[in-house]
């Protein structure tokens, strides 16, 4: 038999996580090394990250698509701190960070290269209390 989950780029969907959302987020993340995002997708990005994370499904997600549940996080920042506030935004990049630290190595695998970023990454340390300013 086949194992559940090959590897955690399988990206295939599991459990309420669908197949959709990884192609989501691989097209946001494609866009973003080109483009400006526009609003409308970063919406439907969080709107995708708040029902993982209200199913108790993050683990499920991360088993199937690390890179592409990292990248679900990074473009909900702002809408995480506009709906839940500052703490809950900071403890999802934490999150964010510890899934490119224990993953990003596998940025190139699967057939896609994931870029792990938002159009406002360079500036989340600072903006969520993790880095004093200078």
């Amino acid at each position: 038999p086949q194992p559940a989950h090959p590897s955690p780029t399988a990206c295939v969907g599991r459990g309420v996580i669908a197949q959709d959302v990884w192609t989501l987020a691989r097209e946001i993340d494609k866009a973003t090394q080109v483009t400006h995002v526009p609003k409308l997708y970063g919406q439907a990005i969080a709107d995708s990250f708040f029902q993982v994370m209200q199913a108790d499904a993050l683990e499920d997600g991360i088993a199937d698509c690390a890179l592409g549940m990292a990248t679900l996080i990074v473009h909900s920042l702002p809408e995480a701190e506009m709906q839940m506030g500052l703490a809950t935004a900071r403890e999802y990049y934490m999150l964010f960070e510890s899934l490119v630290q224990n993953y990003g190595h596998l940025w190139n695998d699967g057939g896609f290269t994931w870029g792990l970023e938002s159009q406002q990454s360079a500036g989340y340390p600072l903006l969520l209390g993790l880095k004093p300013q200078s």
